[in-house]
């Protein structure tokens, strides 16, 4: 799902939660837009590490155009490719999330916001076929990508998001 699509749907998620339980202020509903939208950092990072550019219209473009290969592929041949570590989009996240949210309440709307993102994310997955399993935990991601073939190279990335 592209960034626009998340943050309009975002921000209708976040109507609906404000309209459903008024003690969301305007914090509250700010977070969880931003946090809905802005979950895709982890893809700009993966891009500026992978390719030495900071340049965000680069990014976006490369990632459209790997979109566009990876849906050409069939799912068998998807599987022999490796998957990006994003950061963002793993149970790891959502768990600093989630305990975090017992210490302060932005933190729970961050946690909305982001669990939102990726229920977006796994339908669009489900729905083009191609499989969730490499948002829903990046330490999976590290596993799996172990003897895969290079799609793109990982190994760089890896060592500086888990060290």
């Amino acid at each position: 799902m592209y960034p626009i699509q998340h943050l309009v749907l975002g921000i209708l998620f976040s109507l609906i939660l404000i309209v459903n339980f008024p003690q969301i202020d305007l914090v509250g509903f700010s977070l969880v837009v931003l946090s809905t939208f802005l979950i895709d950092v982890d893809h700009y990072l993966f891009y500026a590490v992978k390719k030495r550019d900071i340049n965000v219209r680069n990014a976006y473009k490369w990632f459209v155009k790997f979109i566009e290969k990876r849906k050409s592929l069939s799912v068998k041949e998807r599987k022999k490719y490796k998957h990006h570590i994003l950061i963002f989009h793993g149970v790891e996240f959502w768990v600093i999330l989630a305990v975090l949210s017992f210490i302060h309440v932005f933190f729970f709307y961050m946690f909305l916001g982001v669990v939102f993102h990726i229920f977006l994310d796994m339908a669009v997955l489900t729905y083009s076929k191609m499989g969730f399993s490499c948002i829903i935990s990046q330490t999976y991601n590290l596993w799996h990508n172990r003897n895969k073939k290079d799609l793109l190279p990982l190994i760089f990335f890896s060592i500086i998001v888990f060290v």
